[in-house]
């Protein structure tokens, strides 16, 4: 089988366009989270828990609109290559003006296709804002600060109708786009949010600086979704020749092909779409089922707050380092790997190298989660939190079950990163299948250590742990039958033992974890000691937390270099 080497580089330049992407992608989490994180960790510190339990149930409401609304699209978005806009065009590529004129053809089909698909949230937003509406008139008690729900919904709408823009940015891989119109909304939120809160626990008291705080929460979450419609169209305008034009290229139009009738939206996404649509609520239920169980069984507003300290804190490295990593991964494999025309053999060395290096890396990190930061989380939460709050055993053991629980997160990224990207309508649905009983497992689990163990939020974290178990298995089985049989099927026989090879020696189970013998006795030597360490001295005084970081350092310090 005779390959095109044009066609071999696309993956090359995906895979090169997909690493810029999340380099840029890093920055914004980097910049965006770290002053979320300062932001909270003000609020937190100044706040009672209650002002941030309540915020967090609103911020669950907001989230859940967004989510079901939105995800299924984006995850089509992946699919919407120039493959799936019209092949049968009237243009004959007997040059390279004809192929360069028939690429801009499909290129402008394929973008009013995410342009008429973008509109599809806004609709469902506003639907589920209706049903939420509902919900809060049938019930007769609803307590809580009912000015800052109102202000809430108003930025989820606000938000949703920037999805037009952004399906445009992100299908066109300007990334630096996306992280410069974000990040400055998120600064302005994160200001925003800190200048009220500043003034309500200045000018309140009581249950007066509850309200307000939450209501700062909510205002900043308005300034960001005001920021991000408007950064998008300034941006944008300039790209598509001014703000008229662009409005022009927003507009829902029929799409007139040579192959089909005309129609609105294409058949083939809606399809995909509508088989994500479960899974994107079965992914919602298990990524949100922590909190949304808290509010099932009835959980306090000081609960809430407590877990979402945790969660906040624990989730910080995820959301920094493991997002941008995971969303760049899934965009390569959906380039490479789920062509139309077949797949090229480079694509499937590349594909198994990617997954391999990421596994390493993020084995790599467990170490360190494991075995350095479940004896500092006392330390942490009384540094940035105060002695207060760390004097709280609840709080101090769920932060360092969570150590062990943001792993699991990393490799469950990028595995089912895989599967969104390369598997199909059949695929997606055995997965969907295959959360309903992630979720029951994740149910009982949580049960059993809350209410039985009565082990509060490390019973939740710990229930999301069997369910992240759960999932990679299912997600790894899958890529396995997947480059091993699927992908290799049309190759020729020296091809596809090649892959055969590569795989079977990169993504050993054994071969992906790092170090050796000495690097793993370096391990269990550092716990022990760190963890004798905060048995004698504990972390009340400065001079015990120093301590503590010197002496963790110097292990992390053995440790790597046996590494």
């Amino acid at each position: 089988m005779v390959q095109d080497p044009s066609q071999g580089r696309e993956g090359q330049n995906a895979l090169n366009s997909s690493i810029k992407g999340a380099g840029y992608l890093f920055l914004l989490q980097l910049s965006s989270r770290m002053a979320t994180f300062l932001l909270n960790n003000f609020i937190q510190r100044v706040s009672s828990i209650t002002t941030v339990g309540m915020a967090s149930g609103l911020e669950l409401l907001s989230g859940t609109i967004l989510f079901l609304s939105r995800e299924n699209l984006r995850m089509v978005l992946l699919r919407s290559s120039e493959d799936s806009a019209d092949d049968d065009t009237t243009v004959a590529p007997n040059s390279d003006h004809d192929a360069s004129k028939k690429r801009a053809v499909r290129r402008d089909i394929r973008r009013q296709q995410l342009v008429n698909l973008s509109y599809l949230p806004m609709l469902v937003g506003l639907l589920l804002v209706g049903l939420f509406a509902l919900f809060r008139q049938s019930t007769a008690s609803n307590p809580g600060p009912s000015n800052a729900t109102r202000i809430y919904i108003l930025a989820t709408l606000v938000e949703l109708c920037s999805e037009p823009m952004y399906l445009i940015v992100q299908s066109s891989l300007m990334y630096n786009v996306r992280a410069k119109v974000e990040g400055f909304a998120l600064l302005v939120r994160c200001l925003t949010t800190f200048s009220l809160t500043l003034l309500s626990c200045t000018s309140h008291t009581g249950e007066a600086v509850d309200t307000c705080g939450v209501e700062s929460y909510a205002w900043g979450h308005l300034a960001y979704a005001v920021l991000l419609v408007f950064g998008y169209l300034r941006a944008l305008s300039r790209d598509h020749g001014g703000a008229r034009a662009l409005l022009g290229i927003l507009r829902p139009r029929q799409i007139k092909t040579e192959a089909q009738r005309p129609f609105y939206f294409d058949p083939y996404l809606l399809s995909v779409a509508w088989s994500f649509m479960a899974q994107s609520g079965l992914k919602y239920v298990l990524t949100e089922g922590d909190r949304i169980i808290l509010l099932c069984m009835g959980g306090t507003n000081d609960e809430k707050g407590a877990y979402k300290m945790v969660s906040d804190l624990g989730s910080l490295i995820a959301r920094i380092v493991f997002q941008p990593i995971e969303e760049a991964a899934r965009a390569f494999f959906s380039r490479t790997l789920a062509s139309r025309d077949g797949i090229r053999t480079q694509d499937i060395t590349l594909s198994i190298d990617l997954l391999s290096t990421l596994i390493r890396f993020h084995l790599f990190l467990a170490t360190y989660f494991v075995f350095f930061a479940t004896n500092y989380s006392g330390t942490l939460i009384s540094v940035l939190y105060g002695s207060g709050k760390a004097s709280t055993p609840e709080i101090v053991l769920a932060l360092s079950v969570y150590c062990l629980y943001v792993p699991l997160m990393g490799i469950n990224g990028i595995t089912e990163g895989f599967v969104q990207g390369v598997g199909d309508s059949g695929a997606i649905r055995k997965q969907s299948y295959w959360m309903v009983a992630c979720s029951a497992v994740f149910v009982a689990v949580a049960f059993v250590t809350m209410k039985v163990f009565d082990l509060g939020p490390s019973g939740l974290i710990l229930a999301n742990m069997a369910n992240m178990v759960m999932r990679i298995w299912f997600c790894w089985s899958f890529l396995q039958r997947f480059l091993v049989e699927t992908a290799t099927q049309n190759l020729t026989a020296n091809a596809r033992t090649l892959c055969h090879e590569m795989y079977s020696r990169t993504m050993n189970p054994l071969a992906l974890i790092p170090g050796d013998f000495k690097g793993h006795v370096a391990l269990v030597i550092s716990w022990l000691l760190t963890f004798a360490y905060m048995r004698w001295y504990g972390w009340a005084t400065w001079k015990a937390k120093i301590g503590h970081v010197v002496v963790g350092g110097i292990c992390a310090l053995c440790v790597t270099g046996l590494m």
